[in-house]
């Protein structure tokens, strides 16, 4: 199989894992979380998470389900439109919510299938809100009315239990007012609101990393389904810095931070000082040699990926990811573990460097420190001391070659820029 297409498959399967991975172990988002040491921080969020999973109000209690009429008419409302101004939209209403809130019902805890089943529908129910509307501007604002109130019916379950949490998150990103067929995602619209709901949740000192970790992939999911307006990308970017500082946090939170971050495609943030706060993000995941190191290479590669503008200097970044490959390389040859983060660490560092198709080679955001500064003498060097580490990594061979990581070390001592300034206003590159 292709490098590339292996990349993109392994990326997949990792996406895939993080999902599914127990989050039980994050931490607790309290203030003080750079103060605590990761086990105190381990300890305060399994009480929270247990104390959310322990809810039992079942939002739905004693209202009586509605009738075979209620619904019909509900869905044919839902597929023509209602106005908020029409003598049934009250009906309309409350049969809404009583779907919706049919994620809080406790039993759903047990039943893994009932849950996605449940949310089955209600993603149906929503993609076809308008449907019998021709007209492009009829159908938007149709949405418009009626997925804004989705969105407050999913915003009251972010006090529920767990299950009802994590759905209603995930929902959210399914919110997309305007998606022709047939048309480039540049002109896909998501419902206003969504980002502020996501950003609300992740900046909760009360909620529990584990509902923090689902609110930052649904964060992802909307970046990927429509382009985000500068304002809900700067909200993204300031939420998931402040998440980042602490590096006691589980690394599966943090990794999934970072994943997201790294598809932020605004250069700067809009106001202010105009800082350039999600490359300042990764730099410092990245070089922060206490966190994990799948995380970190994570962060390298997204360097390849987010967006940036000419101030940026990529060399200083580019010589720091050669001393990353080397630290991997010897973490790896000294592991007795051999599990597939090491391959996705070796896929990352080469991420970081190359483009993964030859699309994004060329794009408006060209991804590949390689393809940002084409002509750097530094970069080119750097991603040649990179890619006999990262190629063992990912290829998972028994070790990486003492001669392979012993060029990568010497090549760091000699080749280190004079400035490792990166960004005017950011501090220079830790050496």
């Amino acid at each position: 199989m292709h490098w590339n297409a292996r990349i993109s498959n392994a990326r997949d399967q990792l996406r895939r894992a993080i999902c599914i991975l127990p989050l039980t172990a994050m931490g607790f988002g309290s203030l003080a979380a750079q103060e605590m040491t990761p086990e105190a921080y381990h300890a305060e969020q399994i009480k929270l998470h247990q104390q959310v999973a322990a809810i039992q109000n079942d939002l739905n209690a004693g209202v009586v389900a509605p009738k075979r009429t209620a619904l019909q008419e509900f869905t044919r409302q839902l597929r023509s439109g209602i106005r908020p101004t029409d003598p049934r939209f009250k009906n309309f209403q409350d049969v809404l919510r009583f779907y919706v809130f049919q994620l809080s019902d406790p039993k759903l805890t047990e039943d893994a299938g009932q849950v996605q089943q449940l949310k089955n529908n209600l993603e149906r129910r929503i993609s076809g809100v308008g449907s019998r509307r021709t007209l492009q501007a009829e159908q938007e604002a149709i949405r418009m009315a009626v997925m804004g109130e989705v969105l407050k019916l999913l915003n009251d379950l972010m006090e529920n239990n767990f299950i009802a949490r994590s759905v209603a998150i995930e929902l959210m990103p399914t919110l997309i007012v305007f998606a022709p067929p047939n048309k480039p995602i540049a002109v896909r619209k998501m419902l206003p609101g969504v980002a502020r709901s996501l950003v609300a949740i992740l900046t909760d000192p009360k909620q529990p990393d584990t509902v923090k970790a689902r609110a930052a992939m649904s964060i992802k999911q909307h970046l990927a389904r429509v382009i985000a307006g500068g304002v809900d990308q700067a909200r993204y970017v300031e939420a998931i810095h402040d998440e980042l500082i602490s590096h006691v946090k589980s690394p599966v939170y943090q990794y999934v931070l970072v994943d997201t971050l790294s598809m932020i495609s605004i250069p700067r943030q809009v106001d202010g000082d105009r800082e350039a706060l999600a490359i300042e993000t990764l730099v410092m995941v990245m070089q922060d040699n206490r966190r994990d190191l799948l995380t970190r290479c994570r962060a390298a590669a997204g360097l390849g990926q987010v967006g940036y503008d000419r101030p940026v200097n990529f060399d200083p970044i580019a010589w720091k990811i050669v001393q990353l490959a080397g630290e991997t390389g010897d973490a790896y040859n000294a592991a007795g573990d051999r599990g597939d983060s090491w391959k996705y660490c070796g896929q990352y560092l080469y991420l970081a460097f190359h483009h993964p198709n030859a699309q994004l080679a060329v794009a408006d955001i060209p991804h590949g420190i390689l393809n940002r500064t084409p002509g750097s003498k530094l970069v080119n060097e750097a991603y040649r001391k990179t890619l006999p580490v990262a190629a063992h990594l990912y290829l998972e061979r028994p070790s990486v070659p003492k001669d392979a990581l012993k060029s990568a070390s010497e090549w760091v001592s000699t080749s280190r820029p004079e400035d490792l300034s990166y960004e005017p206003q950011a501090e220079p590159i830790v050496p």
